[in-house]
């Protein structure tokens, strides 16, 4: 009986379970991408990219809120915006901006939903375009 056993056992050692498919590798998920905020801010007149704003990110929970400033970041081709890493550790929030520069009117923004996405490769970006008004000037 017992050298039934070991027989059986280097058997299946050898040929496996029979089967002669291969097996497909497992995809890899890295995540999802951090939340973050990213804002545009342009001349109302000619859409020339102001460089000089102070945008402030809004970020209001069930629990926690804060204010957080975005900073500038160009990207190689010298096109920038201002971005903001959430910092709210919360599924579902709300969030607004206000933007400010010298010599323009401040702009404040209405406050949208938030609800982070956690499924693979989610993108997690908010995007807000500003476009402000000179001192001054009437904009629509």
């Amino acid at each position: 009986m017992g050298k039934k056993i070991f027989l059986a056992c280097i058997l299946f050692a050898i040929y496996g379970c029979g089967s002669d498919k291969k097996q497909e590798p497992l995809a890899t998920c890295f995540g999802f991408q951090a939340a973050q905020v990213v804002v545009s801010v342009s001349n109302a007149f000619g859409g020339a990219a102001i460089k000089n704003a102070q945008v402030k990110v809004n970020q209001h929970g069930s629990s926690l809120s804060g204010t957080f400033e975005a900073a500038y970041v160009e990207d190689a081709s010298g096109i920038g915006s201002y971005v903001s890493f959430e910092n709210i550790n919360e599924r579902d929030y709300k969030i607004d901006i206000s933007v400010a520069a010298e010599g323009f009117q401040t702009y404040q923004s209405k406050t949208v939903s938030f609800s982070l996405k956690t499924a693979c490769a989610s993108d997690n970006t908010t995007q807000f375009t500003v476009n402000l008004c000179p001192t001054g000037a009437v904009c629509d």
